[in-house]
């Protein structure tokens, strides 16, 4: 079973970096998934012409 880019991302988190805070972590994780939405939206636009 594959994992989401947000599990790598929360065990990363959860390992490798414990100063973080996850909150604020997660924010970002949050923001990084909007932006990419808003693009692939704005590909498939740009694509049908």
């Amino acid at each position: 079973m594959a994992m989401s880019p947000w599990h790598l991302m929360h065990n990363l988190s959860d390992t490798q970096t414990p100063r973080r805070k996850r909150v604020a972590s997660g924010d970002v994780i949050e923001k990084t998934v909007e932006m990419r939405q808003k693009r692939m939206i704005k590909n498939k636009e740009l694509a049908k012409g």
